[in-house]
């Protein structure tokens, strides 16, 4: 799974973007948002992940926190993204599809009902 900051380019940004991934990368992003939402974990540096691959610096900051604040840029190609639980909930069911056999192609966007500076996409291919 690439993970890419866009800052400009389309109107639907700054974005960061999460794309060229398979169902089972899917499947362990929906077990780091599992992990938030249960507890389990506070902080996840998803650029850190096995799965993940961040370009041109790239790093993404998952939280669990007592506000749905969406994702914010802490440095430069440094972002947070402070969710409460149920918010983490949230993202693993939306993102759950994209993981089994039965969707390979599309995209979603993340944090759908969250108002967020810098929005969060799911894409097969890296378009949308």
């Amino acid at each position: 799974m690439k993970m890419e900051y866009l800052s400009s380019g389309s109107a639907d940004c700054p974005l960061i973007r999460l794309y060229d991934f398979t169902p089972d990368e899917v499947a362990q992003l929906c077990d780091v948002f599992a992990s938030l939402a249960s507890g389990e974990v506070h902080t996840v540096a998803l650029h850190e992940q096995p799965f993940v691959q961040p370009l041109h610096e790239c790093g993404l900051t998952l939280r669990a926190e007592k506000e749905d604040t969406g994702i914010v840029e802490v440095d430069e190609r440094r972002f947070e993204c402070p969710l409460t639980k149920s918010g983490w909930e949230d993202q693993k069911e939306r993102t759950q599809p994209f993981a089994g056999d039965g969707v390979h192609g599309g995209f979603l966007w993340l944090l759908y009902d969250i108002p967020s500076e810098i929005r969060l996409l799911l894409s097969w291919d890296g378009c949308w």
